[in-house]
């Protein structure tokens, strides 16, 4: 009675080897077959390669957005101040004379 137990305790454990070798290179091959045909795989790549390209043209564009903006910011700085419209000469200091007086 307990031989036989044991028996089939071992022929058990014979067969669940078996199966779990048998699933295993079962997930092996699926896992080859998708990665030589991985469509899938492929597809993601080609979203996460438009996904960086856009990325990488976004920052293009800021850092030329950005770059115009201080070469704007610059130039008005290194502008020369606008001169006074000359007015009439302040009394008791030498200018120019109105014309016509």
């Amino acid at each position: 009675n307990k031989s036989t137990l044991m028996f089939r305790l071992s022929n058990l454990r014979t067969l669940a080897r078996k199966a779990l070798v048998v699933e295993q290179e079962r997930v092996r091959r699926e896992e080859l077959q998708h990665d030589v045909h991985g469509t899938d795989t492929e597809e993601a790549l080609g979203a996460q390669l438009r996904a960086l390209e856009k990325a990488l043209l976004d920052a293009r564009e800021a850092q030329h957005v950005e770059r115009r903006e201080r070469y704007e910011a610059a130039k008005k700085a290194a502008k020369p101040p606008s001169k006074p419209r000359p007015g009439p000469p302040s009394p008791g200091k030498p200018g120019l004379s109105v014309a016509g007086s």
